[in-house]
This record gives structure tokens, sequence and C-alpha cells, in this order.
């Protein structure tokens, strides 16, 4: 799948790294009183109050959550009753820190959760891609966007657009909305670019979940790649 790329600058707004876990497996009175012992493996230095408007990745429909941010890393742990969660905000450097802390929390929560069996495995990346400022041709920067018939002539000013399909090693699937995004200046204009990559095959998770998380990285990352040209990436090194 092709060697990653490290950009100066790189766009990715929030990673993501997501365990699930049977939501029956886990006594999540039993987790709450464990909070103590797990927040010990984190350096909490503030709480996040729950459904974070910066976090895309926090399910407001997941009431039973304990989230814990740590500053100014920018690392967000969200500990569920079926499974965790890792976040990292901006400014992103490398997945080698994600995976690095997300390999001493996933142990202690399987240790205060008397390790529960993986139903699913999530890497995602939220990327914000800024578009210079001016009238611009979404397909000099993008190769993957919303297209309307060249007989209607009215401008877009709204669109979004999500697409799907599977993956084969590992088994699993793929997800890739195109948006607006926000701004930063007078005429510019920004897409979120979000990439989601999961795997469901519980015996590979099982028998080494690091390697699959390696493997559904890789996916995004040729996901991405293929979604832009050269012209975008130059703006990563800004």
């Amino acid at each position: 799948m092709g060697n990653n790329i490290h950009y100066v600058a790189p766009p990715i707004r929030e990673a993501i790294l997501n365990f699930r876990c049977p939501s029956d497996g886990v006594d999540f009175e039993y987790l709450d009183s464990g909070l103590e012992t797990l927040a010990n493996q984190f350096a909490v230095e503030f709480p996040v109050r729950r459904n974070h408007d910066q976090l895309s990745s926090i399910d407001s429909r997941r009431g039973n959550s304990i989230v814990l941010a740590q500053n100014p890393e920018r690392f967000v742990w969200q500990i569920r009753r079926d499974g965790m969660l890792l976040s990292r905000l901006p400014i992103y450097d490398s997945w080698g820190e994600v995976e690095e802390l997300g390999r001493r929390l996933w142990a202690a929560y399987r240790s205060a959760t008397s390790q529960p069996t993986v139903s699913e495995l999530v890497v995602r990346a939220i990327n914000e891609l800024h578009l210079p400022a001016g009238q611009v041709n979404l397909q000099d920067f993008v190769r993957t966007y919303p297209h309307v018939s060249d007989s209607i002539d009215e401008p877009i000013n709204r669109f979004a657009m999500n697409v799907g399909f599977p993956i084969a090693q590992p088994i699993g699937q793929a997800s890739l909305t195109v948006a607006p995004g926000a701004s930063h200046s007078l005429g510019s204009m920004a897409l979120l670019l979000d990439i989601t990559v999961s795997c469901r095959d519980v015996e590979a998770i099982e028998a080494d979940c690091w390697g699959v998380a390696k493997q559904l990285r890789a996916h995004r990352n040729r996901l991405f790649e293929a979604s832009i040209t050269d012209k975008m990436r130059e703006t990563f090194h800004d």
C-alpha cells in the first residue's frame, strides 16, 4: 500500500483510534470505581465536558462514558462501557505518538475491564484542507468531490458527499466524507475530508490488534493521497 508521506504541516484536524467492545462485556460501575487507576495512566490536567464541540469523534449518544483530556499535548481519552477512544487534536505530528499512548491506555483499559473482546477496531482522520482565496476549481486541488451535471448552471452553495466501500486486507469497511469546512480568511474555501477505516474481524484483531491498526492506517493514507492533487500537497509544506 505504499510508503507513508510525512508533511511539514499535515492537514489532520483530528486523528482517532477507536476500540469497540460488546456493550455487555464491561461493568461500568466497576470501571467508574477504577477511574483513578486509569487516570494515573494518563496525565490529566483538565476535564473535558461531554459532547465537546471540538471533538467530532465523541458520540453524544453514549451516556456511560468518562472523558479525560491532556494539555498541551492535546490528547483526549474517552473511556466507555463498550470500549475506548483516543483522539489527537492539532497540532498533529505523527501516528507514532498516537500508537505509543494508545498501547499504554489500551493495556490499562483491558486490565480494568477484565480484558474484553474487541468487536471492531477503527482508525479515522478528519483532514481540513484550505484552498487559496479567490475563485478556484475544486478539481485543481482534490480528486474526490461532489459533481453535478454540466447542464446545471446555478452555483453550488452547499454540499456533502459520503461514499463507502469494502476493504480486503484486513476485511473491513472504509468511509469517505467530503463537506465544507470553516475557512480561516475572507474569500478562501475549506474542505473537510473525513476518512474512516474499520475492521470487524475479531480473530485478526485479537491475534494482532496493532498490526491491524497499521493496515487500517495504510488504507486511510492511501485513500487520502488518492483524493488530493499535487497542487494541494504543496500547501502542506507551507
